[in-house]
Formats: structure tokens, C-alpha cells, sequence
């Protein structure tokens, strides 16, 4: 007996059924607040099958407002043509919005790197998401205190609002975020900036030369977000780098949290990778990322 044929439906999704996509995408949609939703649907009822996301990017590596793109189609439909239906879709979707980047963040194990190669997309970095036991990180620090100390002439504390225009502008020479994503926390919003008695900052004669912001998460979980030392004291980037961590694992610590979490650079942040090991880290996941210049929409290899 010869299977009937599988009826599919391409289309976008309505806004009541946003809740129900980004189940279906998973954890990295969670956080998306302005997205459009293509899916691709099959059966009676509908069956969410194969779904794209376009989430508003403002703070990318290439400096330039891009898409987020999240992808997902299960296994049993990959290999029909569909797939590439839905992509062009998402595609046209951003092309028509008007920006210029797509980026897209995949799990490096997946299967479909060949697909998103065909569709313009290409490869830039590799990063793996550590979880850090700050007890243990304390344990280390302290066996290092020796190494961590300060000249006179710089000072280590807190960031004010005063120095923000200081940090945003570290922040862009480096790519790491716009300025609009620099920002404290606040009562109301407890995790929707950096939390300003977390992080630390070290100056010299006013001038911030290091910095390392971190973020509140719910419960006893932190995330360090953005480490950078200014281009003119990188040789001292790793005793700049030791000495902020200390200072904000100490004061997390004393408010109760247990663990932080961290992104590392595969290309260029080695130092951090065998920090991470050398204190027992935890991986949690390795990704990478690509992206598509939108102008070359219209052409696949």
C-alpha cells in the first residue's frame, strides 16, 4: 500500500501562535521580543513541522543592525524540498525589512551546514558556553592572590553611570555591543541590564583600562558577559583580567550566588578556555556562528 502524500503549509504565523513556535524552536527564542515567525506546518490539525525565526539584532560582531535567524526542521522532513522553501522565505522576509547581515548561531555537531552553506552563509567563529562554580573559581583566585595586586597609580571599584560612556566606547572599538546595550540594571528590571555592584573596573588616571561586566540571572546564577582590557595595556591583560574576576567572584559570593556562566571565543580567547578547565568548568554547549551579507541574497553556490 503506497503512503498518501504529506500536504504541507508554508505561510507566517500568526501572533497567537508565537507562544507555541518558540517551544518548538527552543531555548535560545526565548528571549525574543520582536520576531517574525515563518512556519511550515503539515496534517489536520496543523503540526508544526519546520519553523524559522527572525529576531532584531542590534549589537553584532560586524558592528551592523542584522537579523538573528533560528532554524529548525524535524528530521523526518529535512529531506524534502521544503526546507529550502522555508529558507527562502526567512530570506525574502529579511531582505525586505531592509538589513543588511544575517547571522545564524547552529549547535557545531549539526548535520546542516551544507544547507546553510548553499544559502549563502558563512562561517566566522566558534564559541563554547562554560558554567563556573564561584567557589571553586575563589579557591583558585586565592592560591593567586600574590599575582593580583594593583600598581599605586590605577584603582579598582565599581563602575559608576559617570563611566558608561568610557565602557560603551571599549565596548564598540572591540565589537562587542552598541551603545544602547550598555546599560545598569535597575529595581524594576533586575536582569535586563548589567548589574552595577558586579562588575568591576580598573582605571588609571581616570581612564578606564579594563572592565568586566556581568549580569543577574534569576536565582544564584550569574553570567559574565563582556571582558576587555583597552588596546594600550593588553601585556597586562592577563593579571587586569585575574584581578577584575577576583574582585566580582568575591562580592557575588557575598550576595548569595553560586554560579556564573561565560561565553569563550574559540579564534582568540585560549587564555579563558584553560582558565575554565583549570577551575573545573562545566560545558554546556559548543555553537557556531555564521552570517549572510544581505545583498547576496539572490545568489546560492
Amino acid at each position: 500500500m503506497q503512503a498518501s502524500p504529506i500536504n504541507y503549509n508554508l505561510r507566517i504565523a500568526f501572533p497567537d501562535e508565537h507562544r507555541r513556535i518558540i517551544q518548538f524552536i527552543g531555548d535560545k527564542a526565548r528571549a525574543f521580543h520582536h520576531s517574525d515567525f515563518a512556519i511550515l506546518t503539515c496534517g489536520v490539525p496543523e503540526r508544526i513541522v519546520a519553523a524559522a525565526s527572525l529576531n532584531i539584532e542590534k549589537s553584532t560582531p560586524q558592528k551592523t543592525p542584522s537579523f538573528l535567524l533560528q532554524f529548525k526542521i524535524l528530521p523526518r522532513h529535512n529531506q524534502s524540498d521544503w526546507a529550502q522553501k522555508l529558507m527562502d522565505m526567512v530570506l525574502q522576509l529579511a531582505k525586505d525589512k531592509n538589513y543588511s547581515l544575517l547571522n545564524l548561531q547552529i549547535q557545531s555537531q549539526s548535520q546542516h551546514k551544507a544547507f546553510y552553506k548553499k544559502n549563502g552563509f558563512i562561517y566566522a567563529r566558534t564559541e563554547q558556553l562554560w558554567s563556573l562554580d564561584l567557589a571553586v573559581v575563589s579557591q583558585r583566585l586565592e592560591r593567586l592572590k600574590s599575582k593580583l595586586k594593583l600598581p599605586e597609580t590605577y584603582q579598582l571599584g565599581s563602575p559608576t553611570v559617570e563611566d558608561l560612556p568610557q565602557i560603551k566606547k571599549l565596548a564598540l572599538h572591540y565589537g562587542f555591543r552598541e551603545e544602547d546595550n550598555i546599560f545598569f540594571s535597575t529595581t524594576q528590571k533586575p536582569y535586563s541590564g548589567y548589574s552595577q555592584p558586579h562588575c568591576s573596573v580598573v582605571k588609571h588616571k581616570s581612564a578606564i583600562i579594563a572592565a568586566l561586566l556581568v549580569k543577574s540571572r534569576p536565582g544564584t546564577l550569574g553570567h559574565v558577559d563582556i571582558r576587555m582590557v583597552a588596546p594600550e595595556y593588553l601585556k597586562e591583560s592577563t593579571r587586569l583580567n585575574w584581578i577584575l574576576l577576583e574582585r566580582t567572584v568575591r562580592l557575588s559570593l557575598e550576595s548569595g550566588y553560586l554560579h556564573t556562566t561565560l561565553t569563550v571565543n574559540m579564534e582568540r580567547d585560549q587564555e579563558t578556555l584553560n582558565s575554565c578547565k583549570r577551575m573545573h568548568g562545566n560545558l554546556l554547549k559548543q555553537s557556531e556562528l555564521w552570517y549572510k551579507a544581505v545583498f547576496a541574497l539572490e545568489t546560492k553556490d
